[in-house]
């Protein structure tokens, strides 16, 4: 007995012994989801949509290097993570660790995400009694450094600064921490600066 091909009027669905699955407006349902598809919802931006994306993977790459390297081989450089992204991005997977390795290394992380990398304490979202004392340990040393308050939108100088200054570069920080972390764009150093325990041993930003 043979296999027919079975349709529904309008195209909706179609099966066939030639074919490789089950179709259902045009989709293939029995093939896998490629992961670009897992993350279609999640606002996942893949660093090749980028301007500048060779330096952005060099910057992913040195975030995370033992890891990768772990990951991919101790030979890996920025280059292999790239073709591993690009392979594992487009393909059909099942593998929830392929989907998380991707999601960690392949897209563009806010900048909270690459100063947790780099082993800074963001001041933002931190509780204790020492918290306020390290704010003002961090902003005394953009006053000293006589860093640009404009760049925060704070206005007037440094010897006519408000007392609201504190809460206004805790808002700027907030918002600002939760940005993406773009190579070449000066949001980064900022945030580094203005915002982290760290902050209050950065010389200059300039």
């Amino acid at each position: 007995m043979s296999t027919l091909p079975l349709k529904i009027v309008g195209g909706t669905v179609a099966l066939g012994s030639l074919g490789t699955g089950v179709y259902f407006g045009g989709k293939e349902l029995l093939r896998a989801p490629t992961i670009k598809e897992k993350l279609s919802s999640e606002n996942f931006k893949f660093i090749p949509s980028v301007a500048n994306s060779n330096s952005q993977w060099e910057a992913e790459f040195k975030s995370d290097e033992v890891a990768i390297k772990e990951k991919l081989g101790s030979n890996a450089d920025a280059t292999a993570l790239r073709q591993w992204c690009e392979s594992k991005y487009g393909s059909p997977s099942t593998s929830v660790k392929d989907l998380e390795n991707v999601k960690k290394w392949c897209g563009i992380r806010d900048i909270s995400s690459q100063l947790v990398r780099k082993n800074r304490k963001l001041l933002i979202g931190q509780t204790g009694s020492d918290v306020d004392s390290k704010w003002t340990k961090t902003i005394e040393k953009r006053k000293t450094s006589n860093s640009v308050r404009s760049k925060l939108g704070l206005e007037g100088e440094w010897s006519a600064a408000k007392n609201d200054d504190k809460d206004n570069i805790k808002r700027w920080c907030s918002d600002k921490s939760k940005e993406d972390f773009l190579v070449g764009e000066e949001t980064y150093k900022l945030v580094e600066a203005w915002c982290t325990e760290q902050g209050a041993t950065i010389e200059s930003i300039q």
